[in-house]
C-alpha cells in the first residue's frame, strides 16, 4: 500500500510572521526546582525586575547580567514586541536541564534585531545546553545566529521553531557567515580541538542573506589543515524540517562532522550571488563526514555564479555517506555529485531512491544528474547507486578527473549502478561529460535506459530499453509530486531489478521492496 511522501507531510516549519500561543508549558519542563524564569518586555516604557509583573525591557539587561544564567532557568520574550539590540547571554546549562530562551504571552513571535552595525543577533560563545525556541531573529551583518567554541567540547545547542532572516551588509570573507553558523572558532590546525557534540537544529526558516550560507554546522571556513583528524570533528550534529532560501551562498550545509544527518529540509533559490568570490555553493551537502545521512530533503531552482550549483552532494574528506529519499529538480547543476580531492579517498558512498528531474537548467557546471569529480590527487573508493528515477535532458553522468597521475576511481570496494531508470530527452541516455576519463565507467545494469529521441542501448544484459511508463515525467513544480514518478501498471520495469542487500527497506514513497517477489527499477515500487 503506497504512503504520501514523507518529506511534505512531516515539514512543520513556523511561516514568517505566524501567530503563536505560548506559555510556559510551550519550553520544556526540564528545569530544577531552583530554577528561575525572567520575563522581558521591550514594549515596557521603564526596566523592571525581571519577573512578569515587573519585566527587564531591553537585551542590554540580560547581557550585563554578569553571574550568567544557571541549568533550568528560562529567558522568555513577550510575544508581539520587538527587542533591538543583539543578545549574548551568559552560563551554561547541564544535560537534562537547558537553559531556554523563548517567549511566553500571546500573539506573533517576538523578534531579537540585532541593532545597525552589529554582526549578529544572537551569539552564544563557549556555552553548553542552551535551547532557543519560538522567536523571529533579525539582521546581523555577519550572522543572525552565531554559536561557536574557542575550546574543546560544547554540547547541547538546540535551536528549534525559529524564523532567522535578513543578515546583510558585512564583508563575503569566510564561510563562517549567513543565518544560523554554528562553527568553532580555531586556529589554522585547531590546536584547542574546538567542536560540538549533540546539535540540533529543527524547525528553522532562514531566508534572505548576502552572506554565505542559511544553515552551516561543524567545521566552516580554513579547515581542512586539521579536519582529517576526525577527533577535532563535530558529533551528533542534526538538521531537520528547516527550509532555507534566497542565500547568496550554501543552503543547508554539514562541515566537519562524524555522525550528522540532514533530514526533512527544503531549500531552494541559493547560490543567488551574482558574482562568484569565496566558492561555489550547493543546496544541501556535507564536506569532511563520517557517517552523515541525508535523507527526505527536496532541493530545488538553486544556483551558483560558477561550478557547482547542484542538489546533493558528498563532498571529499568524507566516507559512510548515505543519500537517499530526496527530490532533486529544476537546479542549475547536478542532483547528487560525488567528489574526491586533497589526497583523500571518498569512501562507501551510496545513492539510493532519489527522484532526480529536469536539473542542469543552466550551461555551467556539470549538467548530468550525478556527477563524479576529483582533483588534487583525489579519489573515489566505492560508490552504489541503485533505486533511482533519473529524468533528464542531458544524460545520467558527468565525470571528470582533474587529477595528474591519480584515476577517478581507486580501491577495492563495489561501485555499480543498478536498478534505475533513466528517461532522457536526448539521443544519448548515459551522458557525455568528459568520456575520456580513464575507468570512470560505472559496472551497469538491471536499468531502464529510454531516449525520447530514438532507440538506444549500451549493451547491458539484463536492462530494460524501453519506456518505462511514469506517470508523468514532465511533472515539475515544488513541493510532493505526488505520483508523478510512480509506475503505471504496465511499465516494463516491474519486477525487472536485480536484488539488492541491505536496500534499506523502503523506497522514495515509503513502500516497502520488494513487493511482487522481486524489485522494480526506479524510485517508486509497484504494487502490482
Amino acid at each position: 500500500m503506497k504512503t504520501s511522501w514523507l518529506p511534505f507531510r512531516l515539514l512543520r516549519t513556523v511561516a514568517p510572521g505566524a501567530a503563536i500561543l505560548i506559555g510556559l508549558s510551550a519550553v520544556p519542563a526540564t528545569a530544577a526546582a531552583e530554577a528561575t524564569s525572567f520575563y522581558v518586555d521591550c514594549s515596557a516604557t521603564s526596566n523592571g525586575s525581571g519577573t512578569q509583573a515587573s519585566p527587564w525591557n531591553a537585551t542590554s539587561v540580560i547581557n550585563s547580567r554578569t553571574a550568567g544564567f544557571t541549568g533550568g532557568d528560562k529567558i522568555l520574550f513577550k510575544a508581539g514586541t520587538t527587542c533591538t539590540g543583539q543578545l549574548t547571554p551568559r552560563g551554561s546549562g547541564s544535560s537534562g536541564s537547558p537553559i531556554t530562551v523563548g517567549a511566553y504571552g500571546v500573539g506573533t513571535a517576538p523578534v531579537i534585531a540585532a541593532a545597525s552595525g552589529q554582526e549578529s543577533a544572537l551569539t552564544l560563545r563557549d556555552q553548553s545546553w542552551w535551547t532557543v525556541t519560538g522567536l523571529n531573529i533579525k539582521g546581523g551583518t555577519r550572522q543572525g545566529i552565531f554559536v561557536t567554541v574557542t575550546t574543546g567540547v560544547v554540547s547541547g545547542i538546540t535551536l528549534t521553531n525559529l524564523n532567522v532572516h535578513d543578515v546583510t551588509g558585512g564583508t563575503l570573507d569566510n564561510k563562517d557567515t549567513g543565518l544560523v553558523v554554528i562553527s568553532p572558532t580555531h586556529a589554522a590546525s585547531n590546536s584547542t580541538s574546538a567542536r560540538f557534540n549533540q546539535v540540533l537544529v529543527d524547525g528553522v526558516t532562514a531566508h534572505d542573506t548576502t552572506m554565505w550560507a542559511g544553515i552551516i554546522l561543524g567545521a566552516g571556513t580554513n579547515a581542512d589543515a586539521w579536519v582529517t583528524n576526525e577527533s577535532k570533528r563535530s558529533t551528533n550534529v542534526t538538521v531537520r524540517n528547516s527550509t532555507v532560501y534566497n542565500v547568496y551562498g550554501d543552503g543547508i550545509v554539514l562541515f566537519g562532522v562524524n555522525n550528522g544527518l540532514l533530514d526533512h529540509n527544503v531549500a531552494h533559490d541559493t547560490g543567488i550571488q551574482p558574482t562568484q568570490t569565496i566558492g561555489t555553493p550547493n543546496a544541501i551537502w556535507t564536506w569532511a563526514c563520517n557517517g552523515c545521512t541525508v535523507q527526505y530533503n527536496e532541493a530545488y531552482h538553486n544556483d551558483s555564479p560558477g561550478a557547482d550549483g547542484g542538489a546533493f552532494d558528498i563532498d571529499y574528506f568524507s566516507r559512510n555517506t548515505t543519500v537517499q529519499y530526496n527530490y532533486g529538480h529544476d537546479n542549475s547543476s547536478y542532483c547528487v555529485a560525488v567528489f574526491g580531492a586533497g589526497n583523500y579517498v571518498t569512501t562507501n558512498s551510496v545513492i539510493r531512491y532519489n527522484v532526480c528531474a529536469h536539473n542542469g537548467t543552466q550551461n555551467g557546471g556539470s549538467r548530468e544528474e550525478i556527477c563524479f569529480a576529483v582533483w588534487n590527487e583525489g579519489s573515489i573508493n566505492g560508490v552504489l547507486i541503485y533505486g533511482n528515477t533519473l529524468v533528464t535532458s542531458n544524460g545520467a553522468f558527468g565525470a571528470y578527473d582533474y587529477n595528474s597521475t591519480q584515476p577517478l576511481f581507486t580501491g577495492s570496494l563495489t561501485r555499480s549502478f543498478t536498478n534505475n531508470i533513466v528517461y532522457a530527452t536526448t539521443a544519448n541516455p548515459y551522458g557525455t561529460g568528459n568520456p575520456d576519463v580513464p575507468g570512470a565507467v560505472l559496472p551497469s545494469d538491471y536499468n531502464d535506459w529510454y531516449s525520447t529521441v530514438g532507440a538506444w542501448s549500451n549493451g547491458e544484459a539484463h536492462s530494460v530499453y524501453a519506456n518505462p511508463k511514469l506517470v508523468a515525467p514532465a511533472h515539475t513544480g515544488a513541493g510532493s509530486p505526488g505520483n508523478a514518478y510512480d509506475l503505471t501498471s504496465t511499465s516494463p520495469a516491474i519486477n525487472k531489478g536485480a536484488t539488492i542487500a541491505n536496500s534499506g527497506g523502503h523506497d522514495f514513497r515509503g513502500n516497502v521492496v520488494p513487493q511482487g517477489g522481486r524489485f522494480d527499477i526506479g524510485a517508486v515500487e509497484s504494487p502490482y
